[in-house]
């Protein structure tokens, strides 16, 4: 493996970041606020905003000793749930730097066979321009309590390269009656791990108390960002009530002490913003979304079974006949 560059400018980090979320549409503004010791605080008295923590993948320049600009980048599970990055071949990689303009390599030839040619990067299209990948591998992990004057990057990542070979190498094979007890026993497809998984997580959930099971899960100021019904405001604390499922975690009841609508519409029926975080997602997650299930008051509900899905960034609609 090579070692990284000293002279490189530009390098691929993680950190915490803090990402400002429109409350009306759900959707993220410009670029992450990323946490480092040193970091000029935002005011939200002045600008307000919906600062929502998440974690980002960062641009760090080593010469104005700035972490910018982040985007939300889930690693390591099995599904990219908001990976806005996207890794590419660069053809025009300034040397030495780690900066790549927005150029592409369109052939079809395999990178081992070009890899002289070109560079791996990682692009965003709200950055509109792109950051080689590291030559030693490693994206250095940056604290809150980092200061970036002071940073050695190349000992850094040499660091935490010990560590990865370190957990690597101390590593044991699971033991068969383990494995045998989670069902993952002849298991290949990762489809049917990951069902196998979501299965395990249940059982393990199951066992703990209803306030542990309810606290793990997301709470109803939080999920729900806008409520009206019959052209008025919801009553946050009346029309709700909690609803705790085995696969979803909790789910919120509306109407539970039936309530009418006065006109028939969409208009004067339940509209509703909810808000999905998707830092908050399993590795197990398959989708982001939301799950709604109408039924009547008396009848608990099964929305694994007799649900609707409505998937985020868009406008759904459901009508009933009665």
């Amino acid at each position: 493996m090579r070692r990284r560059r000293l002279g490189r400018r530009y390098h691929q980090a993680i950190a915490e970041c803090l990402c400002d979320i429109d409350p009306l549409t759900a959707e993220r503004k410009g670029s992450c606020f990323a946490a480092y010791k040193g970091k000029i605080s935002v005011d939200i008295s002045i600008t307000p905003r919906s600062l929502h923590a998440s974690r980002c993948l960062c641009d760090l320049d080593m010469v104005s000793k700035t972490l910018w600009p982040c985007f939300p980048c889930e690693f390591h599970v099995i599904l990219p749930l908001d990976n806005t990055w996207k890794e590419k071949l660069c053809i025009e990689c300034v040397d030495g730097t780690g900066h790549c303009p927005m150029r592409f390599y369109r052939g079809n030839q395999k990178y081992e066979d070009i890899m002289d040619l070109v560079d791996l990067c990682l692009c965003h299209k709200e950055y509109n321009h792109c950051v080689a990948n590291p030559e030693d591998g490693v994206i250095v992990e940056i604290s809150p309590t980092d200061e970036l004057d002071t940073l050695n990057i190349t000992a850094r990542s040499e660091a935490q390269l010990r560590v990865k070979q370190k957990s690597t190498t101390t590593t044991t094979t699971e033991a068969p009656q383990v494995t045998q007890a989670l069902g993952f026993e002849n298991l290949t497809d990762e489809i049917a791990i990951v069902t196998q998984a979501q299965q395990n997580l249940m059982f393990a959930v199951g066992a703990m108390t209803p306030e542990q099971k309810e606290g793990m899960s997301h709470q109803l100021d939080e999920f729900v960002l806008k409520c009206s019904f019959n052209q008025k405001d919801c009553d946050m604390e009346n029309d709700f009530t909690l609803y705790y499922d085995n696969t979803y975690g909790n789910c919120y009841t509306f109407n539970h002490g039936g309530a009418s609508s006065h006109r028939a519409g969409a208009n004067y029926g339940l509209r509703i913003l909810l808000y999905a975080n998707v830092s908050e997602y399993l590795p197990t997650s398959e989708s982001v979304g939301f799950r709604i299930t109408v039924h009547d008051k008396h009848i608990v509900p099964f929305p694994d079974a007799f649900g609707y899905s409505a998937p985020t960034g868009f406008m759904s609609s459901y009508g009933v006949r009665m």
